[in-house]
């Protein structure tokens, strides 16, 4: 007698009811490979398929402030593992909800590795096992959250917002909240890109007054609120919060150590303190050339460049923005660009005023964000 199929219902709960048991009886084994010990082949054919999957999207995750390389390899591990699964193992939708879980992970691992040319296909992948899939509401909100992540590196600040908001709202439903938190830091980032400090304070502002002590986002919301605040032009108070809270830089990883130098040295110089502004942003601007982050560095000379021409420095001015010009000259930077670095330049050489030179940077300031190499929708 042929045995009847299961309703697509009960397939799905059986699947992931066999996706708990594996994860279960490999719980010990994963934590063993979480800790860097080197498992046999025995071992590790015991937490092959879903556990492996899950194992190394949490890898992935968790570097995400350290080693922006390391989490794409994992990512990307996870990947082949998911795609390798044979669907009989937990059934079709459980399957593709574990590989729409790691190819979203691998979209955000590429945006946080600025590889953003990759961002797009690897989410459209996820979006194509998302509707193949049990149609599970914490895979959709992860999803939405991390799509507005990636409209915040398109630039499309309105378009972002939404989507971070019904994240925000999906995680509600189901009563996450790590993942509320998560969307709302998010959307925090969203208006500080859109050059909105005083939206973005009040959104942080809200998070400072709720968030635990121990959340491993505190630090993402206290650099946020800080920089917001002197964006703001609230140095003084900016000033005090860091002090405060300054022990959390020296847990992270050397992107916000980096930060934090910058932090200072924008703070310095909204304080007027531009001695301590020079030597803060000199570092943040040769440490960011050494790690190859462009843009950033680019940001950091135009802040640097903002404090010599506050002080009638000129031919270190002209200095600063030949260095930006050969940089985005080889790299093929937008026409508009170079030329409003022309402009500066040739502003700085004719000894235009203070109000004048310091209005030209600050325009430029925001322009830089919007070079940064794109994906396609």
């Amino acid at each position: 007698m042929r045995r009847r199929p299961l309703r697509t219902e009960d397939a799905i709960a059986l699947g992931r009811m066999l996706l708990d048991r594996d994860l279960y009886e490999a719980s010990p084994l994963v934590e063993r490979l979480k800790a860097g010990v080197q498992l046999s082949r025995t071992e590790r054919k015991k937490i092959s398929g879903g556990p492996l999957v899950l194992c190394l999207m949490d890898l992935s995750f968790s570097l995400r402030f350290h080693d922006a390389q390391m989490m794409v390899q994992f990512a990307e591990a996870a990947c082949s593992e998911a795609v390798r699964l044979p669907d009989r193992r937990y059934g079709e939708e459980v399957a593709a909800d574990l590989r729409a879980r790691a190819w979203a992970e691998l979209g955000n691992a590429y945006r946080v590795a600025d590889r953003l040319t990759e961002v797009g296909p690897a989410l459209s992948q996820a979006r194509y096992y998302l509707l193949k899939g049990s149609g599970a509401p914490e895979l959709l909100a992860r999803f939405t959250e991390l799509m507005g992540s990636y409209l915040v590196e398109l630039r499309r600040f309105g378009d972002a917002e939404q989507e971070l908001n019904l994240a925000a709202e999906l995680y509600d439903e189901i009563g996450s909240v790590e993942g509320r938190l998560r969307a709302q830091v998010m959307l925090g980032h969203v208006l500080t890109q859109a050059f909105e400090p005083e939206r973005a304070c009040i959104v942080y502002l809200r998070l400072f007054g709720s968030i635990e002590l121990d959340s491993p986002h505190l630090l993402a919301v206290v650099h946020g609120l800080i920089l917001n605040l002197a964006e703001a032009g609230h140095s003084s108070m900016a000033e005090r919060l860091l002090h405060r809270y300054r022990p959390l830089y020296r847990r992270s990883g050397n992107l916000m150590k980096f930060r934090l130098t910058w932090l200072e040295g924008k703070i310095a110089k909204g304080l007027g303190q531009f001695g301590l502004a020079e030597s803060k942003l000199n570092v943040a601007w040769l440490a960011y050339q050494r790690a190859n982050k462009i843009y950033d560095s680019a940001q950091v000379a135009l802040e640097l460049a903002w404090v010599y021409a506050r002080q009638h420095r000129h031919q270190e001015t002209v200095w600063l923005v030949d260095g930006i010009i050969r940089i985005f000259s080889s790299l093929g930077i937008a026409r508009e660009a170079l030329l409003s670095l022309a402009l500066l330049r040739k502003s700085c050489l004719q000894e235009r005023s203070v109000e004048v030179l310091c209005g030209q940077i600050e325009v430029l300031l925001r322009m830089i964000p919007e070079l940064r190499p794109r994906s396609q929708d």
